[in-house]
């Protein structure tokens, strides 16, 4: 059975996949947890290094824009998700991946 959309089932699966999911296998640090903020910051990701590793890391920039679809259609008029800007991941060259997810006023 699907669980109803909200941000706590959003935060609380999103909190499911850091301990159980492939990304369990990256550096992520929360950098702001409130009831309407989180905010993450991934300094290692698995997925980029695989990717590197098998020599096509340009696969990473559309594995990753598929948080943007997923996280901004959960919940759409209430969420938003967004990574701080351009150029704001690992593979852009930027020391970490940003994650941030707020509730709208």
């Amino acid at each position: 059975m699907e669980a109803p959309r909200t941000w706590d089932n959003f935060m609380g699966f999103f909190d499911l996949s850091l301990r159980q999911g492939a990304i369990q296998w990256s550096k992520v640090e929360a950098q702001e947890r409130s009831g309407t903020v989180r905010s993450y910051r991934c300094t290692y990701c698995i997925i980029h290094d695989f990717l590197s590793r098998l020599g096509i890391p340009e696969l990473t920039e559309p594995f990753c824009s598929l948080d943007n679809a997923l996280y901004n259609a959960y919940l759409p008029n209430e969420m938003t998700f967004d990574r701080g800007g351009k150029g704001h991941t690992i593979r852009e060259g930027n020391p970490f991946c940003q994650f941030n997810h707020e509730m709208k006023a």
